[in-house]
């Protein structure tokens, strides 16, 4: 639950995970609500990294939310079995807000474990995010726009085949902790 800001202090309001992920949507386009997945996904992979390499949350706490996070996008997915595109388009009226953040999380994290097997010229999400606000950021790109663009400065199809398998997932993807250990690392 996000922080009641009017009487926080500023250790609080430091502490708080919400004004990183709502500040992490700043690094993407707005995206239509069948891809809300990967823009909610994004901004809170985004917010744990951010607030782990800022040492707001140790390495620990980071892979305790992640580990927490996953576990209940899964156990929703268990309940809430459509293709990831349409939970998301109907987010609201499915109250399947646990499986769409996470299932975004879940896709940001095989990006990012896949980038670090290549060789150029990018090895993690913020590096590529970093260059994408430079390059190519654009206010109307869809997210295929936004995944094309990401491709290309990797110079791979990572983005593209992962969003072709997410959109359509009716299950939850496998994430073990071995592999949480390894983005930050």
């Amino acid at each position: 639950m996000a922080l009641n800001c009017t009487f926080a202090s500023l250790k609080a309001l430091i502490n708080d995970w919400s004004l990183y992920h709502e500040l992490a949507h700043l690094y993407h386009p707005l995206f239509d609500y069948e891809n809300f997945w990967l823009s909610e996904g994004l901004a809170t992979y985004l917010q744990n990294i951010i607030m782990l390499d800022g040492g707001i949350i140790s390495h620990d706490e980071f892979i305790a939310r992640l580990k927490a996070g996953l576990a209940r996008g899964e156990q929703q997915t268990r309940t809430i079995d459509d293709p990831l595109s349409y939970v998301a388009d109907n987010m609201w009226a499915l109250k399947a807000q646990q499986r769409v953040y996470w299932s975004g999380v879940a896709f940001f994290i095989e990006a990012e474990l896949t980038l670090k097997t290549q060789t150029m010229p990018y090895k993690s999400i913020t590096q590529l995010i970093d260059t994408y606000q430079t390059c190519c950021k654009k206010p109307n790109q869809s997210a295929r726009q936004f995944l094309l663009e990401l491709d290309k400065l990797s110079r791979s199809a990572i983005f593209s085949n992962l969003y072709n398998q997410y959109s359509k997932r009716t299950d939850f993807p496998a994430i073990n902790k071995q592999q949480l250990i390894q983005l930050r690392f």
